[in-house]
């Protein structure tokens, strides 16, 4: 019998499924429930494919059932405020005592979205990486109502089960991650409108440049091993030139997603990958993620605070 506390999903879709296989590898008794008995049908079969055992994650389409003695219910349902502020009301009567519930929206603050729960105490926003099972990050975004306890024991069970949780202060719509990804992706997006570089020239800038880097260390501190002197020298020496860029990049497309951009990296994409071959790359990119994974999982350097400067 396993020792760790039973972790609940609601919601079979690829979201809810890649958390049940996260926490089910963490140890946890998991239960994965959906009203649609194709999408447990479409679950159970991938979930095998990831070498999930057979009872590892109970398939259920009883909510009672799924809640009984869950200590983490993760709300993985459509990104529409009405629908699960629905699933909230059905779940209440069945929450045990002192069960958090965690959202995995991507774009619903949780001010509005538990607005009105029984349970806001104990509730928050747990927006995955997607998908989870293999993208460690987890923001973490409290409600006005949210307890600190609840807070904190969120985050512990993330670390526990293998995830790097960061904490929003404070909540703006996209969170971290998707803010950070949107000034990437817009910008890519119009140095294409621009005629400044192909599309695959650009994707070569992240995965051979910036991305080399980015996957083991943030930006931050990119800058600051980038300088001898770390990252205030470099705030004083590039500070000017970002400052400008950022004015530069506004003014010259402010919409790059209303322009003929979007249809040429389409169909670059396709020239490059056809739709026939597009499961495989998928395939390919997940387990090249796994790989680097590993290679991450490698102890980082600790220095003591009384090192030399």
């Amino acid at each position: 019998m396993s020792a760790k506390p039973k972790i609940a999903l609601i919601g079979a879709g690829l979201i809810g499924r890649s958390w049940a296989h996260l926490f089910a590898r963490a140890g946890h008794p998991v239960a994965l429930y959906d009203t649609d008995a194709a999408a447990l049908d479409r679950a159970d079969h991938w979930l095998r494919a990831q070498g999930e055992q057979p009872g590892s994650v109970v398939l259920t389409d009883d909510l009672a059932a799924a809640l009984a003695g869950a200590v983490h219910v993760q709300e993985n349902g459509p990104e529409r405020l009405e629908v699960k502020q629905a699933i909230y009301a059905a779940i209440a009567p069945h929450l045990a005592p002192g069960a958090v519930v965690a959202s995995s929206t991507s774009a619903l603050v949780p001010d509005v979205l538990f607005e009105g729960c029984a349970f806001r105490d104990r509730a928050l926003v747990a927006h995955p990486t997607n998908p989870p099972h293999l993208l460690p990050a987890v923001e973490l975004a409290a409600s006005r109502w949210t307890a600190g306890e609840a807070l904190a024991e969120t985050r512990s069970l993330m670390q526990a089960a293998g995830q790097d949780p960061l904490v929003l202060k404070r909540v703006l719509p996209g969170f971290v991650v998707n803010r950070l990804q949107a000034a990437l992706v817009n910008e890519a997006l119009a140095l294409v409108e621009q005629g400044v570089a192909d599309p695959e020239d650009i994707d070569i800038a992240v995965r051979s440049g910036l991305g080399l880097r980015w996957a083991f260390i943030g930006p931050f501190e990119t800058m600051d091993l980038n300088a001898a002197g770390g990252f205030g020298q470099y705030a004083q020496v590039f500070g000017g030139m970002f400052a400008a860029l950022r004015q530069d990049m506004a003014a010259r497309v402010p919409d790059p997603w209303a322009g003929d951009a979007p249809a040429e990296v389409a169909a670059s994409r396709r020239a490059t990958l056809p739709m026939g071959a597009h499961a495989a790359r998928q395939a390919w990119r997940d387990a090249q993620v796994l790989r680097l994974r590993q290679l991450k999982d490698t102890p980082i350097p600790t220095f003591p605070k009384g090192s030399p400067q």
